[in-house]
């Protein structure tokens, strides 16, 4: 068992260094200064001293110079031990007659194998042949050196040079990378102040353009559903277009309104525990002609009972609207677009389930994303935002609920809304 000496003043650096070679299978002692380290070494024979370099009174670099000056110790192997690691520290160790040099930020087992290596004798002198040489054990490889001890000291300087240069380079490169990424910091607070700008804009317009829209809507729809007499064909062609024109641009100015609240943060829920029932059947209803006039078999399966929950009527209203008009405008004629709900243990579960193009598995992660666009298109030529769906993930996101998807191309793809199911008691 190797005897080691550790000479180090801070007691919990000395104590984690013990444990750790201790450990490795040393026999460790400890001193906390150069005066009772080197009377420590002179009263036991030890393998190895491990010092740190800044002690109380005299150094590292001096209790070495002692040790080697001692014939009692000159043959015992010092390490140095440092916080940082500097060229210069190096050639000192040198100067003092070091055998080794350490930084302290080393993991546990390169310590070990710095010690262990020393202890193996590290670079010794040897001869074959009639001819001397060097053998030296390095990262795991051996080389035979035959250069002169001035050789290998230019060769040390050199490399010390180089660690300087690059490390001077670094400081260099270091600087410019803090000023690069304040430069960035100022344009990005620059471009968050563009984007609230814009918002803001945004939600104004889309505000004061909703209302023109709903009398133009209103309008038109009193014109092909009034009592003033029979249109036109070319009127009644012409006044449809209106409206459906009118109410393209109310929904487009309806996901605007509600992307500027969320990005604002003021978009909000008023949970109200209430009958799920009512709201999934004027979903559904809704979107019975839309079903009809494109030939897609729109299916209702939903239990007559359903547990009540709390929930924004409206919010959700929209969240389920999005689902079946997507599931329809995304089917083809003759295939079939099934609603249901069912309660799953403490949750409310409602999914929409379509027969249609399916969604490439690389392209799941973008659904929820705004103004997402993906290689599936509307069958029927239907307009989008690439809004809906991420409006409804952030309406079911502050019901405390989640979304799943499942999709399989050319099969279909399953939507589910999973909302937490809440009574007046707190109770599930």
């Amino acid at each position: 068992m190797s005897r080691i000496l550790i000479v180090e003043d801070s007691p919990t650096q000395a104590q984690q260094l013990a444990y750790l070679l201790e450990d490795a299978g040393g026999d460790v002692e400890v001193a906390h200064d150069a005066e009772t380290g080197f009377e420590r070494a002179i009263a036991a024979p030890f393998d190895l001293l491990l010092t740190d370099l800044n002690l109380p009174g005299a150094s590292g670099f001096d209790l070495c110079r002692k040790i080697k000056a001692d014939e009692r110790t000159h043959s015992l192997p010092v390490i140095v031990l440092t916080s940082q690691a500097d060229p210069v520290n190096v050639l000192r160790g040198l100067e003092a007659g070091a055998d080794g040099f350490m930084t302290k930020d080393r993991s546990a087992a390169e310590i070990v194998r710095r010690v262990q290596r020393t202890l193996a004798g590290g670079a010794r002198q040897e001869t074959e042949g009639g001819q001397s040489y060097s053998r030296a054990l390095f990262l795991g490889q051996h080389f035979r050196l035959t250069a002169t001890r001035e050789q290998l000291l230019n060769v040390l300087l050199s490399a010390f040079e180089d660690v300087i240069d690059l490390n001077n380079r670094y400081r260099e490169t270091e600087a410019a990378l803090r000023q690069a990424n304040g430069d960035l910091r100022r344009t990005n607070d620059a471009l968050e102040e563009a984007n609230q700008v814009k918002d803001k804009f945004l939600g104004i317009a889309a505000h004061d353009l909703r209302n023109p829209l709903a009398v133009i809507h209103g309008m038109s729809s009193l014109l092909l559903e009034g009592d003033d007499g029979p249109l036109a064909p070319q009127q009644t062609e012409w006044i449809g277009s209106i409206r459906r024109n009118a109410e393209t641009m109310l929904h487009l100015l309806r996901d605007l309104l509600d992307i500027s609240a969320l990005r604002a943060g003021k978009l909000e829920v008023n949970p109200v525990l209430q009958n799920p029932i009512d709201l999934l059947r004027q979903a559904f209803d809704s979107f019975v002609l839309q079903a009809r006039k494109k030939g897609v078999d729109l299916c209702w399966s939903v239990p007559d009972t359903l547990p009540a929950a709390e929930f924004d009527f409206n919010r959700l209203l929209e969240v389920f609207s999005n689902l079946l008009s997507n599931a329809i405008k995304f089917s083809a004629s003759g295939q079939s677009v099934e609603f249901g709900a069912r309660e799953a243990g403490k949750q409310l579960e409602v999914w929409t389930r379509d027969t249609g193009q399916g969604i490439r598995e690389e392209e799941l992660p973008r659904l929820f994303e705004p103004f997402a666009r993906l290689s599936s298109q509307p069958t029927g030529g239907e307009k989008s935002t690439g809004l809906g769906l991420s409006i409804a993930k952030e309406i079911v996101d502050l019901h405390q609920g989640r979304f799943s998807v499942e999709s399989t191309v050319g099969a279909g793809t399953t939507f589910t809304v999973h909302i937490p199911l809440r009574h007046p008691n707190g109770t599930h």
